[in-house]
């Protein structure tokens, strides 16, 4: 069934999208390239990833998304789970404003 029969139209990339990169390129110049094209000149790229201690490159994750992972299923962060986070509100400007607000 093609898109038109299901109701919706195909909709073809934009113009200004070119892919520069090759299928058979391998993942940190395809990583590279996509960040090139869509991230700001000022933006940290993921490639070369500076490092205290070097690390061998992974073949499917970026260094940032290995940092994520090492954050989010370490110990320390599995203990916040259920916990409630609290930001200092504006000051009040009515009488029973509350000063703070939980999430």
């Amino acid at each position: 069934m093609s898109e038109q029969q299901r109701g919706g139209s195909a909709k073809p990339l934009p113009a200004s999208y070119d892919r520069q990169v090759s299928l058979t390129a391998t993942f940190e110049d395809r990583v590279a390239a996509w960040e090139e094209e869509f991230l700001a000149p000022q933006a940290t790229r993921s490639y070369p990833a500076k490092r205290q201690v070097e690390e061998a490159d992974s073949p499917l994750r970026t260094p940032f998304q290995r940092d994520r992972d090492r954050i989010v299923h370490s110990k320390a962060f599995r203990r916040l789970k259920h916990k409630t986070q609290v930001f200092i509100a504006p000051p009040v400007r009515w009488p029973g404003h509350s000063a703070s607000t939980r999430t």
